[in-house]
């Protein structure tokens, strides 16, 4: 009988660096960055949604002859396993102080490297270019980037 394993390159190099190759120095030899985007089930319409979340395309029929239809829906199982690998696993190996988490909402995790750089006065806020980007959310995401 064959078992496959599903996993993502990211844990199985977290696998392979902390918990197999080094065990007895992960905890003098590694952090652990933890980012929660913490409504990032509701934008799953985002067109870079796939950069930040696992997902899958379920197909439906569609109806009168329209041909299959696609719904872009969270990967459960490698939500699953990232939740697994984050709660149990990473705390295992790891002393609680070489652990940093973050929780974010989807404006502050997602603006680009030029959203950052924009002053914070008005001016600097027109010229973010995304009508949705306030100047709190820039602040958010350059408090963000400053503690990380």
């Amino acid at each position: 009988m064959m078992v496959m394993l599903l996993f993502s390159v990211t844990e199985n190099e977290i696998t392979q660096g902390m918990l197999v190759h080094a065990p007895a120095l992960a905890s003098s030899t590694c952090l652990c960055i933890i980012r929660d985007i913490v409504d990032i089930n509701s934008q799953l319409s985002q067109p870079r949604i796939s950069r930040f979340i696992d997902l899958q395309t379920t197909t439906t029929s569609g109806s009168a002859g329209a041909g299959d239809v696609g719904t872009v829906v969270p990967d459960n199982e490698a939500s699953a396993l990232l939740t697994e690998l984050r709660q149990r696993k990473v705390t295992q190996r790891l002393d609680p102080s070489n652990i940093t988490s973050f929780q974010l909402d989807w404006k502050t995790a997602s603006l680009s490297t030029d959203q950052t750089n924009a002053s914070s006065s008005q001016e600097g806020c027109d010229k973010v270019g995304d009508s949705e980007t306030s100047c709190d959310d820039v602040g958010d995401h350059k408090s963000y980037i400053t503690a990380l």
